[in-house]
């Protein structure tokens, strides 16, 4: 009798584990879409409206990370734990120099992530707004317009573009 409960638990715990898995969406096809247009092909001057383009799930507020970010200092401060959303740890974020990403949120958990890394840089966005890690961007204010950083270049050589609010008082309304 004993092993029947210990198999029925094994079971609810794998059925609860792809669940959790499935009810992520990293592969969505809406931000496929975004991922291409602000890291693979990046174009000065184009406006991207989040609020339009990520209607393949519930959002309600992204948030941007610069490369030096920490997730526990993010839980910390909001009570975001932005690690908690997949299982046992896989694909968890984490600080480092190299990696940024913009990551949506529902009612404060995880529902969606890009790695913008490769793309443009967030931290002229961030730094206009003096809150680094910790500025939550409700869904209605997501319009940015995508920029070259003139003059700069990668070490492949290719330009730097970053990301700044279509209304410039976005970036006042979210600083502290």
């Amino acid at each position: 009798m004993k092993n029947i409960y210990l198999r029925l638990l094994f079971i609810l715990l794998i059925l609860f584990f792809i669940f959790k898995l499935w009810s992520y969406n990293d592969d969505s096809k809406c931000l496929e879409n975004v991922k291409t247009k602000i890291v693979t092909n990046i174009k000065a001057d184009e406006i991207i409206d989040f609020s339009k383009e990520i209607d393949c799930f519930e959002w309600d507020k992204i948030m941007f990370t610069d490369p030096h970010f920490s997730a526990s200092y993010i839980e910390k401060h909001t009570k975001i734990n932005i690690n908690g959303f997949r299982l046992m740890g896989f694909k968890s974020f984490y600080s480092s120099d190299f990696y940024s990403f913009m990551i949506f949120l529902n009612k404060k958990e995880v529902v969606g992530f890009i790695d913008i890394s490769s793309g443009i840089i967030s931290e002229n966005l961030l730094d206009g707004m003096k809150n680094k890690d910790l500025t939550l961007i409700d869904k209605n204010d997501a319009k940015f317009q995508l920029y070259e950083i003139k003059g700069n270049y990668r070490l492949d050589g290719d330009k730097i573009y970053s990301i700044r609010f279509i209304n410039k008082n976005d970036s006042i309304k979210y600083s502290r």
